[in-house]
């Protein structure tokens, strides 16, 4: 993620709510502008919620923006798989396998899905 791509959804007139995903898993729903702070450097964000909590993000743990009912396409017009296929290559798969296994070394666990994270 860069600067000028979130300042074009942060700074967008008429603003529309956006969500950032984070590397983490995690997801952020930004509701209104002003929800959201940027350092001047544009890397640091700091997002406020309603429960008066606030978060730190660093803007290159950022994987992508999503605009809630918007459809993703592709290229050709026709929209993509969701949830997106990019981290279910082969490759990705036993990369995954490798860092799982070497810090569950307990065979039982290996099983076990990673929970779903709820977007704020």
């Amino acid at each position: 993620m860069t600067v000028e791509q979130l300042r074009k959804y942060h700074g967008a007139r008429p603003f529309r709510s956006f969500i950032l995903h984070i590397a983490d898993g995690s997801a952020v729903r930004v509701t209104h502008p002003e929800s959201l702070a940027r350092s001047p450097s544009g890397r640091t964000l700091v997002a406020a919620f309603p429960d008066e909590s606030s978060r730190v993000i660093d803007l290159f743990m950022v994987t992508r923006i999503e605009i809630p009912g918007e459809a993703r396409r592709r290229g050709n017009g026709k929209p993509r798989p969701w949830p997106s296929s990019h981290f279910t290559t082969p490759g990705a798969v036993l990369l995954f396998r490798y860092v799982w296994t070497s810090i569950c070394p307990d065979p039982s666990m290996r099983t076990v899905a990673a929970p779903q994270s709820p977007v704020r």
